[in-house]
């Protein structure tokens, strides 16, 4: 009788056990997202954001990174990029996160606080646990006082949705999916997005490429190589000191952030320079640049 009894306990138990639903329990991850990137070989940046489009799963976590002038804008699950600069983000207008307000005060223009400035000070930075996004409200990581932008954020978007990341600066064409998928179903793998990555990077580098080639005399090839990484630094240092000059002082006081602002703006300055007429009448698509800006 009581091996029966352990007979029968042992049958239920494997039986519960097969019956018993399926659960795995998989690790978070944390996602490496490249905002623009200086092209080696082409004197240019790639524009995009690094990967385009990504699935992850809830409590995954997107790790923001980037040496230009660049946001990482979470956009509400349901807002599309065009759209959401159409109301929030317009160039030139009262919108919260156009970069170029109206300025009452002598009739020109302002840089807007509220584009620059993060939504939240008490996380997303390096030394700061990451933001969480629920998909109901924007979350943006401003611009960085350092020269790199450092943010992270987690994901807690119900399952089944997307959302696009945005830089407030370059407009709707700069942006990222992210698709959050169940847990059933297979998340982004990390050794392709870095392949998806490496082909888009190389893409923009072969179309850069013949813009800027110049056919030097076999006396000046040689050696040509070894100044190309000092003569971008230099133009680029070159490019920040000229346009300091052309921002007024007071901006830096006036927005708060005194000269790591002042800084920045002036970057955005010099970028608007370059650009002219990104946002031109009949460009509702938000055509606002190419994904290949060369650096002068």
């Amino acid at each position: 009788m009581v091996v029966l009894r352990v007979r029968v306990f042992v049958t239920f138990a494997l039986l519960i056990g097969v019956l018993a639903p399926a659960t795995t329990a998989s690790a978070a991850t944390t996602y490496e997202v490249e905002i623009g990137r200086f092209l080696e070989g082409a004197p240019a940046e790639s524009m995009r954001f690094l990967p385009g489009s990504i699935d992850v799963h809830r409590g995954d976590t997107l790790h923001f990174s980037s040496f230009g002038f660049h946001t990482a804008t979470l956009l509400p699950v349901g807002d599309g990029p065009v759209e959401w600069f159409d109301t929030m983000a317009e160039p030139g207008t009262s919108d919260p996160y156009a970069i170029f307000q109206p300025d009452p005060d002598d009739g020109s223009y302002k840089f807007s606080v509220q584009a620059l400035l993060p939504s939240s000070f008490t996380c997303g930075a390096p030394a700061q646990p990451a933001c969480t996004f629920d998909g109901s409200s924007l979350i943006d990581s401003g611009t960085p006082e350092e020269a790199a932008l450092d943010f992270s954020t987690t994901v807690t978007a119900p399952r089944g949705s997307s959302f696009y990341v945005v830089c407030v600066i370059h407009g709707p064409k700069m942006r990222m999916e992210v698709n959050v998928v169940a847990r059933s179903e297979p998340a982004s793998d990390p050794a392709d997005l870095a392949a998806a990555n490496d082909a888009a990077i190389q893409q923009d580098t072969d179309s850069a490429r013949p813009r800027r080639e110049v056919q030097r005399p076999p006396h000046l090839a040689q050696g040509a190589g070894r100044l190309e990484g000092l003569g971008r630094l230099g133009r680029r240092r070159e490019q920040q000191r000229r346009a300091v000059r052309d921002v007024p002082a007071q901006a830096g006081a006036r927005e708060g952030r005194h000269g790591a602002v002042a800084l920045r703006l002036a970057e955005l300055r010099a970028a608007q320079r370059d650009l002219p007429g990104r946002r031109r009448e009949g460009d509702r698509a938000g055509q606002l640049l190419p994904l290949v800006r060369s650096r002068r």
